[in-house]
């Protein structure tokens, strides 16, 4: 069975989505089934058969609801955060970017 892009084979009875969300045969709720466990613990269990048509239905129900791509826009912003900080941090503690400033002091080790 080829997996869908995203999903890792954990087991023979485990599927987890790149998102969280898991596919696992496994008893729950009292019956051995294939259940589909979306991430947010809100949304409920969604059972099939225990059976390979189960486990296609439930990763069939899956891609329904999964993002197509995992949200990796958060890692991002934090880089580009660092390397403004790292700016304001080149910047002097009063913020001040003034490159006359650092002029007026060259001329007042040159006066003496």
């Amino acid at each position: 069975m080829g997996l869908a892009k995203g999903w890792d084979r954990e087991s023979a009875d485990l599927f987890i989505h790149d998102s969280g969300a898991r596919i696992s045969r496994t008893s729950y709720r009292g019956k051995l089934a294939w259940w589909f466990f979306p991430v947010s613990l809100d949304v409920p269990a969604v059972e099939h058969p225990p059976t390979d048509e189960g486990r296609q239905e439930a990763f069939a129900a899956a891609e329904r609801v999964l993002p197509k791509t995992r949200a990796k826009s958060k890692t991002i912003p934090k880089k580009k955060a660092v390397a403004a900080s790292n700016e304001e941090g080149e910047r002097g503690r009063d913020g001040d970017s003034n490159p006359d400033k650092e002029e007026d002091d060259e001329d007042k080790d040159e006066d003496g």
